[in-house]
């Protein structure tokens, strides 16, 4: 290796070319490929606008948003806010929206816990649990989306009419409309007793740390689930009991109700 320092002229980035406004300069090509392009796409976006406008208005068809202020006239069997049909298209929308948020929602939650079941299964060593999920995996994995769809929409239709609707359990109605079941109306002492159960989890929880402090120390083990049981189950029944323990009578109500609908 030569101990003679390198010319430092050399080791400077060599000077940027410009641009030359010639079509043999590959930079000068490419900017105007580019213009062209957007141009051609600009002038496509405003034919079709403009073509669209003049349809529109040969055919007197109103445009915009102002449709969303008026009365929708749609009925609509669940939703998760107050809906009639004499509500605005807006409002149509919104339950549209919070029921396929619901939808999603309970889908993800119940296809992660029937897809964590069925691979602890597969996994299992039982030969006939482990047999039984295979079968399952296979069946559904290869079956496309669409048949499943179309075969449990068969089974659906097969079913009753909703004054014929099944009646296994009290309260539960199947037929071909889908599954009803009763639901508790909130009260207030469902969300004592909820914030209940949430004080009984974090009390439990620094219980278990404090047994656990206690047998590193002395080397005695405590015991931990009787306490646990009590704040996480006892604590909110007892609240619920102590508000007049509603829901018995109220259930019985959204049973009749639900007969009534279907």
């Amino acid at each position: 290796m030569s101990d003679t320092a390198a010319d430092p002229r050399l080791l400077r980035a060599p000077p940027k070319r410009g641009i030359r406004l010639s079509w043999a300069d590959e930079r000068f090509r490419s900017i105007i490929w580019q213009i062209l392009v957007v141009g051609v796409v600009v002038g496509i976006v405003w034919w079709l606008v403009r073509n669209t406008a003049h349809n529109l208005e040969v055919r007197r068809i109103a445009t915009g948003w102002g449709f969303l202020s008026r009365e929708a006239g749609l009925p609509v069997a669940e939703s998760l806010i107050p809906y009639s049909p004499t509500d605005t298209y807006a409002r149509a929308l919104m339950v549209g929206v919070l029921n396929t948020l619901k939808i999603a929602v309970v889908g993800v939650v119940v296809a992660t816990i029937l897809g964590t079941m069925v691979g602890i299964a597969r996994l299992s060593k039982n030969w006939l649990l482990s047999r039984i999920a295979a079968a399952y995996i296979e069946v559904v994995r290869d079956l496309p989306l669409l048949l499943q769809l179309l075969f449990w929409y068969a089974i659906l239709q097969g079913l009753p009419a909703p004054r014929r609707a099944l009646h296994p359990v009290e309260g539960v109605f199947l037929s071909n409309r889908g599954l009803k079941l009763p639901w508790i109306q909130w009260q207030d002492a469902h969300s004592f007793a909820l914030l209940g159960l949430i004080l009984g989890i974090v009390g439990a929880v620094f219980y278990a740390r404090s047994a656990r402090a206690k047998q590193m120390a002395d080397g005695q083990p405590r015991k931990v689930w009787p306490v646990a049981a009590g704040l996480v189950l006892g604590l909110p029944v007892l609240i619920w009991a102590g508000l007049g323990a509603p829901g018995r009578a109220t259930s019985r109500r959204c049973a009749a109700s639900t007969s009534r609908a279907a």
